[in-house]
């Protein structure tokens, strides 16, 4: 098998330990297309008037679709420019378990109609004559694909690719999940490149790859490529063959079919799009995959001095399975800044909460206080230049200190309440009185958290702890 790298790029990131997670700001979904005990019901002979279940109600759709969500932000390394946007990414990888086709498990091969060796009816099948797959967007916002895979390639395709894509992180090289976040401006300000990339293995054997994608829509087929002539066991002067009256012969070469053709089938492609970073809808996204199958029919014919071996056209049919998925371009995980949870040093477990407003935590004005640290969106949030911690719980949310030194949670804006910046392990508002004194943030008393002078704050070590995201 040949081997080719299709995109290659550098990862610039120190090397982890056995035990460490690196921390990737890119969240993996499973989606499954499957139909289990599918009929295939096809014409039982070149009459064409009767049909039967030719797999007896036995062939299955099986197809693992990997969904990954990410936000790269813009940056230029020694590996090149990495985009400022918001990225899915469907891959269908055959070495993955739950990825296959199948029809039945040995080709049927018999006579619909037998007089005698030199006058018979025979027919071979079921056959796939394509798998066609496809990703589009059918509702919502319409994003471009930035980039997809395979290409067009010709029969017995034989390749293990990898495909890469690089995305910038916000944050440091070498940061790990439950580690350290960002806190100086360096760390805040700066960005990483990761190459998130994928190996498909291809082995199409009597299939041509056939992309048909658009400049959103990803449409692929592999379609067998041998026609009925070429099926048959060998040709003279024209589509067809001649033997001996007493000759017991196939029309059809069973071995031209190979099992990929009926038994199982296992496909692979990786598609990518991109959405700017403005974009805050949402985009219903149509996976599917079409299963074309056939029997074929030939006759054998008696003339005066021998018998002639030929096709007699064929019966097909298809099965279609999709899913839809949606993409939410307004999540949180699309977000730009390292996704962190806020937690006290100064309590075995207290980590930053927005409880939010009646019951609602996007309201503007929402409370916020402490809570046992369980990483949900709500406690999480992200530093930017401006010095402002953004909550998740909604795009325009920002960790605000009132006039009462509380905490609450506001529009995003210049105001000095909103800006902090850390100090060893203390998280220090640029919030003033009036009077000189710096306020941090601190446990008042339980799960209470605000703000207190520097002086008299007792409970006021605090950690930015980077978190693995999540849908």
């Amino acid at each position: 098998m040949k081997t080719q790298v299709v995109f290659t790029f550098s990862l610039l990131a120190a090397a982890m330990n056995a035990s460490a997670q690196e921390y990737v700001p890119i969240v993996e979904k499973p989606i499954y297309i499957t139909s289990s005990k599918i009929k295939c019901n096809l014409h039982t002979s070149g009459d064409f008037d009767n049909t039967r279940d030719w797999c007896n109600a036995g062939a299955s759709i099986d197809v693992r679709v990997n969904v990954a969500q990410m936000r790269s932000v813009q940056s230029a390394t020694a590996a090149g420019f990495t985009p400022d946007a918001k990225i899915v990414r469907f891959t269908v990888d055959a070495d993955k378990p739950g990825t296959g086709i199948h029809l039945v498990n040995e080709l049927q091969q018999e006579h619909s109609w037998f007089q005698s060796w030199a006058n018979r009816r025979t027919y071979i099948g079921p056959f796939a004559s394509s798998y066609d797959l496809w990703v589009k967007p059918v509702s919502g916002y319409t994003p471009k694909k930035a980039r997809d895979f395979p290409q067009n390639e010709n029969k017995n395709y034989q390749h293990r690719d990898t495909h890469g894509y690089s995305i910038g992180v916000n944050g440091k090289v070498g940061a790990e999940v439950n580690k350290d976040g960002p806190k100086v401006g360096g760390e805040v300000s700066g960005s990483f490149t990761y190459n998130y990339s994928k190996t498909l293995v291809f082995d199409t054997k009597d299939y041509r790859i056939n992309n048909r994608s658009s400049l959103s829509d990803f449409d692929i087929s592999f379609e067998r490529e041998f026609g009925e002539c070429d099926e048959l066991r060998r040709q003279e002067l024209g589509c067809y063959f001649t033997a001996a009256h007493w000759g017991s012969g196939w029309v059809f070469d069973k071995t031209k079919f190979n099992p990929i053709s009926y038994a199982n089938f296992k496909p692979s492609y990786d598609v990518l799009y991109e959405t700017p970073v403005s974009e805050s809808g949402t985009t219903d996204f149509e996976i599917g995959v079409k299963l074309n199958y056939r029997a074929r029919f030939g006759t054998v014919v008696p003339s005066a001095l021998f018998s002639v071996y030929g096709p007699a056209g064929y019966s097909s049919n298809s099965t279609t399975v999709k899913q839809r998925v949606r993409v939410d371009w307004n999540h949180p995980l699309f977000e730009a800044e390292a996704h962190v949870t806020l937690q006290s040093l100064s309590n075995n477990d207290l980590c930053l909460d927005v409880y939010g407003k009646d019951g609602d935590q996007k309201a503007i004005g929402g409370e916020v206080n402490g809570w046992s640290c369980h990483g949900n969106w709500n406690q999480v949030w992200g530093l930017d230049k401006e010095e402002r911690y953004r909550s998740r719980v909604a795009p325009d949310r920002c960790l605000t200190v009132d006039n009462d030194q509380r905490l609450t949670v506001e529009q995003c804006g210049a105001n000095l309440a909103q800006k902090w910046f850390w100090e060893g392990d203390k998280l220090i508002s640029r919030y003033v009185d009036g009077s000189d004194t710096r306020y941090v943030l601190d446990i008042i008393s339980g799960q209470t958290v605000g703000v207190s002078p520097e002086s008299s704050a007792t409970h006021a070590r605090w950690k930015p702890t980077l978190q693995q995201i999540k849908l």
